[in-house]
């Protein structure tokens, strides 16, 4: 009985990612909030706010793997207004960005910070 009710919340936790998933769209203009972003992604999609960029190194499964993790935490119940309205006026306001590079061992990370070193902004680096 044990392992049939891990079976179920695998399986639930398997579709409601899907499910989230299939709502968010790539898109491939890119537009951030500094020249930047568009110099160094090819790839974008926005949750109420919180832009996830990419590149070509990035796969765009992995691209909607991080979408669909990021819009549960600020909306998980999927209604389409976030969760906390605090945290999400704070993550809109100060533009925050996730930046997925392929690897991270290239210098393409290094190039965008660099970049971007004179612009205010919340940003967390992650790698394909």
């Amino acid at each position: 009985m044990k392992n049939l009710s891990l079976v179920i919340i695998a399986l639930l936790t398997f579709f409601a990612q899907g499910q989230n998933q299939n709502c968010l769209q790539i898109t491939t203009t890119v537009s951030g909030p500094d020249p930047a972003f568009a110099q160094h992604f090819t790839k974008q999609v926005d949750i109420l706010g919180v832009s996830i960029y990419a590149n070509d190194n990035v796969s765009d499964a992995k691209l909607l793997h991080a979408a669909g993790v990021t819009a549960q935490y600020i909306d998980n119940d999927e209604d389409g207004i976030a969760d906390n309205s605090s945290i999400h006026q704070v993550l809109s306001n100060g533009q925050a960005s996730l930046c997925i590079f392929g690897n991270p061992n290239s210098n393409e990370a290094d190039n965008f910070f660099n970049a971007v070193s004179n612009f205010n902004w919340i940003g967390q680096d992650l790698y394909d």
